[in-house]
């Protein structure tokens, strides 16, 4: 029987078990190598620019740099397809490479 992927779904490699994470968008548990992983940078102030002047003039320090908010989302696979964050492609088009468009 032919093998329709050559890591079968996960990226485990040599490991018997891997953490079970709770996806982002379903709260379901997937294996941690199967999941699909997101980061997402946002600014913790808004980007209009009169929030981040007023923050700036109001400010004591001269080169203060605003904190970021790191977040890193772990989607299962069918939820991420449902929430169109990745495509299916045929076989073809994974054989090429190429990312779909």
């Amino acid at each position: 029987m032919s093998k329709k992927r050559r890591n079968n779904g996960c990226a485990k490699k040599g490991r018997d078990h891997v953490q079970p994470i709770r996806c982002t968008n379903s709260t379901g548990w997937v294996p941690k190598d199967k999941v699909i992983k997101k980061c997402i940078i946002r600014n913790t102030v808004e980007a209009a620019a009169t929030a981040l002047s007023d923050i700036s003039e109001e400010g004591v320090l001269y080169n203060y740099v605003l904190p970021t908010l790191h977040v890193k989302l772990h989607y299962r696979v069918s939820g991420s397809i449902n929430s169109k964050m990745v495509r299916n492609h045929p076989a073809e088009a994974q054989k090429d490479g190429t990312p779909p468009p």
